[in-house]
């Protein structure tokens, strides 16, 4: 038998044009090819396993009334995530798995503060800037410090998620993770997510 990138055992028949295989065979490619650094359970190693998981969640998540797209995110669950699991994993809309792609140090720059910017003219009141892309567009608010920049982004995805908790409530309970959003949704939490996955990530 052939296996998927040196290690996933394709045991359904048929099965490469489905798109929960290539949603599969994605997860073993940033694992396995692209060296993302995480890995996937034994269990999920074999196709017809992660399958079986996917089906089942997907029809309880479609049974709460969402049809929307859906993508496997393994952050939500378990911060800095290294471990693709039916334990750690969740389905979840794309802008919410873009919204929690966007937290932590991946946006750090040379402020050191994660989203925050600062232009090399200090001469400028307000050197400091947070860009959002809103609606396809992309919004820049400016600020005296960096202090204030880093306040308002907080403040900024607090809101955002909070937003999607009211959205996806049902379709996060569904998977028992509606917690798991909801303890972001305050500025002091997010600051401490934020500097934790600073600190996993500078020992990486």
């Amino acid at each position: 038998m052939c296996k998927v990138y040196g290690i996933g055992i394709n045991d359904i028949k048929d099965s490469t044009r489905d798109s929960t295989y290539q949603t599969w065979k994605d997860m073993l490619k940033r694992c396995y090819k692209l060296n993302s650094g995480a890995i996937v359970c034994k269990q999920w190693l074999t196709y017809s396993n992660f399958k079986s998981w996917y089906e089942v969640t997907s029809e309880r998540i479609r049974a709460t009334g969402y049809q929307g797209k859906l993508e496997l995110d393994k952050d939500l669950n378990c911060q800095n995530g290294l471990m693709y699991s039916p334990i750690d994993c969740t389905l979840l809309p794309p802008d919410v798995n873009i919204l929690l792609a966007k937290l932590g140090c991946s946006s750090r720059n040379n402020t050191g503060l994660a989203g925050v910017s600062m232009v090399t003219d200090r001469k400028l009141a307000k050197p400091y800037s947070v860009s959002h892309r809103i609606n396809g567009k992309n919004t820049r608010h400016t600020f005296t410090t960096p202090e204030e920049a880093y306040s308002f982004r907080l403040g900024y995805f607090v809101g955002r998620i909070e937003s999607s908790l009211d959205t996806y409530s049902d379709m996060l309970k569904a998977q028992c993770k509606y917690h798991s959003l909801a303890r972001l949704s305050s500025i002091e939490v997010l600051s401490q997510f934020e500097s934790m996955d600073a600190m996993v990530k500078s020992c990486g």
